[in-house]
Formats: C-alpha cells, sequence, structure tokens
C-alpha cells in the first residue's frame, strides 16, 4: 500500500537521458505524484519557462563539466532561485562534484534508483523549502534583535548581523560573508536593503556592506577594504555612501 504525499507538488524531470527521466516518472507516480514534466535538455528550456515548479530532478553526466550542462543549472537557479534541486548520475569525479555544488542542490542521488531513497530525497528537499519559506514569513533578519539566521548543513545558526561584513551577489546567488566565510542565503540585495539596518550601504550593484566592518576607504580608487577583500564602490553610489560615513579632513 503506498503512503501518497498529503501535498500536490509540481515536479520538474530534467536531463538528457530521455529513458532515465521516464523510469523516474513511473517511480514518482507509483509514490503518488501526479503533477510531473519531463523535459529533455537537448532540445530547448524554452517550454518550461513559465512553469509554476516546487522541485526539479536534473540528471547531468557528472564525469565532466560541460558548458551545456553549466548552462542548464544557471538557467534554472537564475529563473528558479528558491527550488530545491535534486541531481542525479551514475558516476562522477570530486572535481567535478566541486563544481556543481557551487548551486547548492538539496542532494546528489545515484541512478540505481528505489522508491525510499527516492521519497527521503523528495521530502528533505521539500521540507528545508518549508523551512526557509517559514523563516521568511518570520523576517529572517530581525532588526530589533540585530540577529539572524544562516543555513549551514541541515540546519540554522544565529548570526549577529554586526559580525556579516557585507553581502554580496554572484551568478545570480547572494552570499553573506562572515569571518572569512561566505554563506548562500534565499534573499535578493534589492530585498536585503530593506530588511537591513542602517548601518548597512548599498555601495555597489553586487555589494552591501557593514560599514563598521570597513577598515580602510579609498575615494580615489572607488573602492573600501573589508578585511583583505577590495570592494568597489559604484558610481551610482558613491555619492550617497560618502555622505553616510563619518570622513574626517
Amino acid at each position: 500500500m503506498n503512503h501518497k504525499p498529503k501535498e500536490e507538488h509540481y515536479i520538474l524531470l530534467l536531463g538528457e537521458d530521455l529513458q532515465f527521466l521516464k523510469l523516474l516518472k513511473i517511480l514518482l507516480e507509483g509514490l503518488g505524484f501526479i503533477h510531473l514534466t519531463i523535459t529533455v535538455t537537448n532540445k530547448t528550456l524554452t517550454s518550461i519557462k513559465n512553469e509554476c515548479i516546487d522541485l526539479c530532478l536534473i540528471d547531468i553526466d557528472y564525469t565532466k563539466v560541460s558548458t551545456t550542462n553549466v548552462k542548464i543549472l544557471e538557467w534554472i537557479r537564475g529563473k528558479y532561485p528558491d527550488v530545491p534541486l535534486i541531481l542525479f548520475s551514475s558516476r562522477f569525479r570530486l572535481e567535478t562534484y566541486y563544481k556543481i555544488r557551487t548551486f547548492y542542490p538539496s542532494s546528489f542521488m545515484p541512478k540505481e534508483l528505489s522508491k525510499l531513497k527516492l521519497l527521503q530525497a523528495i521530502d528533505s528537499a521539500i521540507q528545508q523549502r518549508a523551512i526557509q519559506k517559514k523563516l521568511a514569513d518570520k523576517n529572517i533578519l530581525n532588526k530589533d534583535e540585530q540577529t539572524c539566521f544562516l543555513k549551514i548543513g541541515e540546519s540554522y545558526k544565529a548570526i549577529s548581523l554586526k559580525d556579516i561584513g557585507y553581502f554580496f551577489s554572484k551568478e545570480k546567488i547572494t552570499y553573506a560573508w562572515v569571518q572569512n566565510r561566505q554563506y548562500p542565503i534565499n534573499m535578493t540585495l534589492k530585498h536585503l536593503e530593506i530588511e537591513l539596518p542602517d548601518y548597512f550601504e548599498r555601495i555597489h550593484k553586487s555589494y552591501i556592506i557593514n560599514i563598521f566592518q570597513v577598515d580602510e576607504i579609498n575615494p580615489k580608487l572607488n573602492q573600501v577594504r573589508i578585511s583583505q577583500l577590495k570592494i568597489p564602490i559604484g558610481n551610482a553610489y558613491k555619492n550617497r555612501f560618502m555622505k553616510t560615513v563619518n570622513l574626517i579632513k
């Protein structure tokens, strides 16, 4: 007897191996999932541009990091930044894994499938997304308590906002820099500008800095230094930033 999922999630099955995707679809249907879409990546992604997706299952050849594979992951992450990804492969190498993991998949799975392992991976991915949404609804950036929660592994760690040196965006993913470590977060810089306390200032299209963490400002070179990192000051943000900081000439 199947224990079917309580919610009807929309799942995208993506990859080059159509036979594997069909097998995956059969297993998911056996687990009670009914909203399933198969897209073969050697054709086009335009057919899914308007799809409502709760989860994406991707079959990618990890034995090589092809430009096509990277573009597929970049497209998915750009279009659906908060959608969990489960990646499948028959085999992969360590250096390739390091490249692929920058897209922050929920899990990696072998193509030798079992219903139990597949359901566990899906449940974990969906639960992680539910937790992220719940924290966002409660305002993950608590201005009064000056604390935020950053995801580390499967849990969320409380971090003082004053310990965050800066936030930055790279390849459509936002990161928080805390004591020489980078943490991916599920918020855009535009949203952070609204939520963060006043001592955070946007100085570039890709950077929001903590003014208390600035070690040096160089107006001639249009840059600030936090720890050992030199961060550019964008022309569009320079005048406002220079008025914000307390410069003694």
